[in-house]
């Protein structure tokens, strides 16, 4: 299964809003995806790889409910 990375829309900017830059670098490199990835579209990830960074994410930003924390965030780019 693969997921767009513009599924990915918002989440980024709200690890390293929370985190700090380096902990995206931290949470892309963990799942082997390119940070070159941000923001473009018609490239797609696995599922493991995006559910990857979301679970990163929220060990990074220390955040027990960081899907509700994130959702208010995200927002959809066509």
């Amino acid at each position: 299964m693969f997921a767009s990375t513009t599924a990915l829309a918002g989440v980024p900017e709200f690890i390293e809003a929370t985190s700090g830059r380096s902990a995206v670098r931290r949470v892309f490199r963990s799942v082997d995806v390119p940070e070159a990835v941000i923001g473009r579209r018609g490239l797609f990830i696995t599922h493991r790889a995006f559910c990857g960074i979301l679970e990163q994410g929220a060990r990074a930003a220390g955040d027990a409910h960081f899907g509700l924390s994130l959702a208010p965030t995200l927002h959809i780019r066509t």
